[in-house]
C-alpha cells in the first residue's frame, strides 16, 4: 500500500491498560502501574513524599534556641553576671552534651535548663544573688514545666562529662615526651575552667526554626 511507508507503527503491542484511555479507571490504573513501580518510586521519591506531608517543615528545635528564653525568664543582672560569658559556658555544656549517647535521653528543653543552671552556679550567680542551687531549679521548673528530679539528674551527668573531659585533657597532656605539660599537670588537673573546653564545636542552630514561646 502506498500510504503505508509514511505511518510510525508501535515495535511492542499496545498493553490493555494503554489502550484504555477512554475511561478514568484505566488512565488512574495506568498511572498507577506506572508511578508505583520500584524503579520511578526510589529513594528521592521517598524523600519527596516524606516532606510534601511534612509541608517541608523539617527545622528542628536544638538546646541552643531555649537559652535566649529561659534567661529573659530568669531573669539575670548584668550587675551579677556577665550574660556573654554564661551564654558562652551554656553553650560550651550544651555542645558536651551532644558528644556523649547519655544525653539523648533527655529533651532539648531540659539540657539547656540543665546547661544553664550548671553555668549560673559555676560563675557563683546564686551565692551573688542569695539563691541557692534548689531555689534556681524551683524557679526554671516554674519557667518550663520541667520537674526538678529531671534537671538535677541532667546537671549531675553534665558535671560527671565535664570533669571525664577535664581528666582526658589532663591525662593527654601528662606524656613523657612533653616536659612543659608536666610542669603544669597538677594545676590543670584541679582547676576547672569551661574556656578550656571553647575548642568544642558548638551545636548549629538550624535557619528557620519556629519560634518557642513558654
Amino acid at each position: 500500500m502506498p500510504g503505508i511507508k509514511g505511518l510510525a507503527l508501535p515495535r511492542h503491542p499496545v498493553s490493555m491498560y494503554q489502550a484504555n484511555f477512554k475511561t478514568k479507571a484505566g488512565l488512574v490504573r495506568l498511572t498507577f502501574r506506572k508511578y508505583s513501580s520500584p524503579k520511578f518510586f526510589g529513594s528521592s521519591m521517598w524523600e519527596l513524599l516524606v516532606l510534601t506531608n511534612l509541608k517541608w517543615d523539617i527545622s528542628s528545635v536544638t538546646a541552643q534556641d531555649f537559652i535566649s528564653h529561659i534567661l529573659r525568664k530568669i531573669p539575670v543582672d548584668q550587675s551579677t553576671c556577665n550574660c556573654q560569658m554564661l551564654i558562652r559556658h551554656t553553650q560550651t555544656f550544651i555542645a558536651l552534651c551532644a558528644t556523649d549517647f547519655k544525653f539523648s535521653i533527655y529533651t532539648p528543653s531540659i539540657i539547656a535548663s540543665a546547661s544553664i543552671a550548671a553555668s549560673l552556679q559555676g560563675l557563683d550567680w546564686t551565692t551573688k544573688n542569695n539563691c541557692s542551687l534548689s531555689e534556681l531549679l524551683t524557679r526554671i521548673h516554674r519557667i518550663t514545666g520541667i520537674e526538678r528530679e529531671y534537671l538535677q539528674s541532667c546537671i549531675d551527668q553534665i558535671e560527671e562529662t565535664v570533669r571525664e573531659a577535664m581528666a582526658h585533657r589532663s591525662s593527654g597532656n601528662d606524656h613523657p615526651n612533653n616536659p612543659q605539660a608536666n610542669s603544669n599537670s597538677h594545676s590543670s588537673s584541679n582547676h576547672f575552667s569551661t574556656d578550656k573546653l571553647a575548642d568544642h564545636s558548638k551545636a548549629e542552630t538550624p535557619t528557620d526554626v519556629r519560634d518557642v514561646h513558654f
